[in-house]
């Protein structure tokens, strides 16, 4: 009796022991299927993010024709047989897809134009594509750069300019209607000559270390002046991978969690601090590189503060798209806000710089100012906002141009 007494008095402690170890483990189970369930749906929202397509703009269309129109320019769809091509492709991107799907295609197809991915183009190679009636061409030159033929020796008598730079400076659905390409238009109409002429080296994803690495080639050219032009390669390219590369195990493992990185992107980003240190260690020391070295030659350098869709000028449809377009074409925890936030210190250290080193500085931002209208995506314009770029640019260059000029009639 005395033996099941005992035992008896065990089973209730036994019972809520087990009951206290069951509940945890609900408990527990819960935690992961609440944590897996948020983890699919920030996946999900990422996913449609990067799917996500500038809302519509009725006028947009007026607005392009308008642009060009004002600088006497229409673009030049380069589709007629050339022999003299290493590599010609036509590509149609498949009707149906999405914005993003469209996009992704022309990249894919774009990758038959590179010799090395960031870094160099193929010569003598052309990419034609059709988006359902948008027509794009790229055409390659034997120099490898996305610009007219041009000789190594500089013409007698001819004002020679290099625009330098990323995506930003080769963008543009025909090469006649880049910036550079619609520089030189705007130039040659402006002091009534056609003595003036830009070259186009901008490579897409190329950073300021490239930059730097290329000049002696460019230097080679004899150019007047250099139009430097990036800026957000280095702090995509240089800064954040590097600091992903770099960052603890504990935050590289909790990293690989979209839904941790979504509500915690503080952690997985450099500060304010670390990336005006950043900037100032690597682009600006590579930036006053250019500068020197061009010097040496006697030639000059224009530096162009980075441009981006105005905040307080979008409608709530185009904010959340740049969103949506930061975030898809960034690192997920890179929202729009940090964008502008990364954009506005690279320009804040740039001018700063420039006052201290006695560099110049065009402050495009302050300038170019829109929505979907101006970019269609959080860097690059829209062939609105590159006839703007032009014409700020040649406004604040033309005085000098014309001088040299002048000087060697």
């Amino acid at each position: 009796m005395k033996s099941a007494s005992c035992t008896g008095s065990d089973n209730p402690r036994s019972t809520s022991a087990s009951r206290r170890g069951w509940r945890s483990l609900r408990l527990v189970v819960l935690v992961v299927l609440v944590f897996i369930a948020g983890e699919a749906f920030t996946r999900y929202q990422l996913h449609r993010m990067r799917l996500a397509s500038p809302p519509p703009s009725p006028l947009l269309d007026e607005k392009r024709a308008a642009a060009l129109a004002s600088l006497n320019v229409q673009p030049e769809y380069d589709t007629e047989p050339d022999p003299t091509l290493d590599r010609d492709f036509d590509v149609v991107i498949r009707p149906g897809l999405d914005y993003r799907g469209s996009l992704e295609s022309y990249a894919k197809a774009e990758r038959s134009l590179w010799d090395e991915l960031h870094w160099s183009y193929h010569p003598n190679s052309r990419l034609h594509a059709d988006f359902g009636g948008e027509k794009q061409t790229f055409r390659i030159n034997s120099h490898g750069f996305r610009s007219a033929e041009f000789t190594v020796e500089k013409p007698p008598g001819v004002y020679r300019i290099v625009c330098v730079g990323g995506s930003t400076t080769v963008a543009g659905s025909t090469n006649n209607t880049t910036y550079p390409a619609l520089l030189e238009y705007h130039l040659q109409r402006l002091l009534g000559t056609d003595r003036v002429e830009v070259i186009n080296t901008g490579i897409s994803g190329l950073t300021s270390d490239g930059e730097k690495q290329k000049l002696a080639t460019i230097l080679s050219w004899q150019p007047d002046l250099i139009v430097e032009s990036n800026g957000v390669n280095d702090i995509y390219y240089l800064i954040l991978r590097d600091y992903l590369e770099t960052m603890p195990f504990w935050k590289w493992v909790l990293a690989k969690s979209a839904l941790i990185a979504w509500c915690f992107p503080d952690i997985f980003r450099p500060s304010a601090a670390e990336m005006a240190a950043a900037l100032r260690e690597q682009t600006m020391r590579n930036l006053q590189v250019i500068h020197d070295q061009a010097a040496e030659h006697k030639v000059d350098v224009v530096y162009l503060s980075f441009a981006y869709p105005t905040p307080e000028l979008l409608e709530p449809e185009e904010r959340e798209y740049f969103d949506s377009n930061a975030r898809g074409l960034w690192f997920r925890d890179v929202d729009y806000q940090t964008y502008v936030d990364y954009a506005d210190l690279y320009n804040e250290i740039l001018i700063r710089e420039s006052r201290q080193r006695g560099w110049r500085v065009i402050p495009l931002h302050q300038r170019i100012l829109g929505g979907c209208d101006m970019f269609w995506d959080t860097c690059h314009t829209t062939v609105v906002g590159r006839v703007e770029k032009v014409k700020i640019i040649a406004n604040a260059i033309r005085d000098d141009v014309a001088a040299v000029l002048a000087q060697e009639k």
